[in-house]
């Protein structure tokens, strides 16, 4: 949601996605991590930092999320991947109980219901 908020403009969307971002990033979401990564090195949500991109991408990396890693060799570039099953536990509680024995397939209709296509594909391409 805070996604497509942030890119049509609405207030303070993007500050909000940021900060939810930095949140599971905190929580250890890889995905997270590479996404602020690339919000630092595009310097489009806020002022590009070279040396803060590297460290979100270093976070991911470390947390095995390929693309992160991939950013972190090529300074030129910015990557971004779905998350992966374990960050949308993290994503997808939305303050609530841990989604830690949710089963996969409802994990990602629940993603489909938030509108993520990567779910809804992987979803029907399961189903």
């Amino acid at each position: 949601f805070w996604e497509a908020a942030c890119g049509e403009g609405r207030p303070n969307a993007c500050a909000r996605l940021l900060q939810l971002e930095a949140t599971y990033c905190a929580d250890n979401s890889a995905w997270a991590c590479n996404e602020l990564g690339a919000h630092h090195r595009e310097g489009r949500l806020l002022p590009a930092d070279e040396a803060r991109a590297q460290g979100f991408f270093a976070r991911a990396c470390e947390l095995r999320f390929q693309a992160a890693c991939l950013n972190l060799v090529d300074p030129t570039r910015f990557l971004r991947s779905p998350p992966r099953t374990l960050d949308l536990r993290l994503l997808l509680r939305e303050g609530g109980r841990n989604l830690m024995e949710m089963p996969e397939p409802e994990l990602y209709e629940r993603a489909c219901r938030h509108q993520w296509g990567f779910a809804c594909e992987r979803q029907a391409s399961t189903g």
